[in-house]
């Protein structure tokens, strides 16, 4: 008795190739491209443009380590905005905003602003960073999720997207290298120096492709199928911190933790058993 052949696997060529076909992906994929462009040439072009500018390579860790520091602080807010009133509504704003603070901070660095007044804008650029590749991610889970018929090429998307962001910062430096390669001829016709005019090009170029590409993807039916949602609002601190208090994990959702509570109205702990787990609150 022989066993039955094994299923038939599609060879990845073809996988790829239904992907591009699935109405929306092209946009995704390539838009996706074109509005994560900047992230690889920004950071080693203004490295550059504030060495020349001010002498300093302190001086140009300063204003690179604000942009870092302050898109580490203020991104959990731009997420929260985005499910609160989707992505399609929020990657403009947040694209054409961090597209002129990063012009604001050109402007700044060619004119011989002080040191702290670039760190100024370039916090404000960093607040400002569009969340572009938790957005695309969402996006490929909805146009591949459960009851789509798409469900065999989410890997699929999610290698593709993995892929293209990674290239996206070997296309980036390489963009900075053209741009230094024809610094000269630049720096002939806006009367600048070659060591300017070469990561100046470059940043304009990435604050276009943030701009445009954020408004691009946002146009498209995917991120428009990204349905807005407002978590319940919490009330409390979580857990009270005592030991051996279960009543924090143990509250219904919604309800006020026992940390929110004048302590005469806390409700006596339940016996400790080892039969009885607790029940986790959403914010545990």
């Amino acid at each position: 008795m022989t066993a039955p052949p094994p299923p038939a696997r599609s060879r990845p060529a073809s996988r790829y190739a239904r992907l591009w076909r699935v109405p929306g992906a092209p946009l995704l994929l390539v838009g996706g491209v074109v509005a994560r462009l900047g992230q690889g040439v920004t950071v080693l072009a203004w490295i550059l443009l504030v060495r020349t500018t001010t002498g300093s390579f302190a001086d140009a860790a300063l204003v690179g380590a604000s942009v870092s520091l302050a898109t580490a602080v203020t991104a959990p807010v731009g997420g929260r905005l985005a499910d609160r009133f989707g992505a399609h509504r929020v990657l403009p704003v947040y694209g054409a905003a961090y597209a002129t603070a990063q012009l604001l901070l050109l402007a700044a660095t060619l004119t011989g602003q002080p040191v702290p007044l670039l760190c100024v804008l370039a916090a404000l650029s960093g607040a400002v960073f569009p969340a572009t590749s938790p957005a695309l991610r969402a996006a490929w889970t909805v146009l591949t999720g459960e009851g789509t018929g798409r469900e065999d090429v989410r890997s699929t998307a999610m290698a593709a997207e993995s892929t293209l962001f990674e290239l996206v910062f070997v296309v980036g430096p390489l963009l900075l290298s053209v741009a230094m390669l024809v610094a000269d001829p630049l720096a002939a016709l806006t009367g600048s120096r070659p060591g300017v005019a070469g990561p100046a090009a470059a940043i304009v170029l990435a604050a276009l492709c943030a701009g445009g590409g954020t408004a691009l993807l946002a146009r498209g039916r995917a991120m428009r199928q990204l349905r807005p949602h407002a978590g319940a609002p919490t009330r409390g601190s979580g857990r009270c911190g005592r030991p051996g208090c279960r009543h924090c994990c143990s509250a219904p959702p919604g309800s006020p933790s026992r940390s929110a509570l004048p302590r005469s109205r806390w409700p006596p702990s339940p016996p400790s058993t080892t039969e009885t787990a607790p029940r986790r609150s959403p914010g545990c």
